[in-house]
């Protein structure tokens, strides 16, 4: 994609913060996009929703290349985590009380946990509660 192109994508023309931006895709030359394609990037946002959106602001992304897993920390109170990553299964650890893991709203036992939930915006959200430990493959 194009600097142009990015930022008519990712840039709102009613948003007065990112008017200019869209501007220039719209307009201006491949070189004048380059030029503020990181300055706008900043500021602009994809139009894409991604598997947090409407729930968490607050989600720490990861990617899982094939093969590989995630294993967080668990920590205390409630953490969400997503991804576009296509996973296979996600393995809970013993759950406590007061402890849950859900992906894409959908509670998980412990043990593995497969086939998941249907992806939410072409991804996973999962949220961890009360120090709840997974794996994610």
């Amino acid at each position: 994609m194009t600097a142009k192109e990015q930022l008519v994508r990712f840039c709102y023309p009613s948003d007065p913060e990112q008017a200019g931006f869209f501007a220039v895709g719209q307009d201006g030359t491949e070189d004048e996009a380059r030029e503020v394609l990181q300055a706008a990037l900043a500021v602009c946002h994809p139009v894409e929703p991604l598997p947090s959106s409407g729930i968490t602001e607050e989600a720490i992304h990861f990617m899982l290349p094939d093969g590989d897993e995630f294993r967080p920390d668990g920590v205390p109170g409630t953490v969400f985590y997503e991804t576009m990553s296509k996973l296979r299964s996600i393995t809970v650890d013993f759950l406590r009380s007061g402890q849950r893991v859900t992906v894409n709203g959908r509670a998980l036992r412990s043990g593995r946990n497969y086939p998941l939930p249907p992806q939410r915006n072409d991804g996973y959200l999962i949220e961890a509660t009360g120090g709840a430990r997974f794996t994610a493959v």
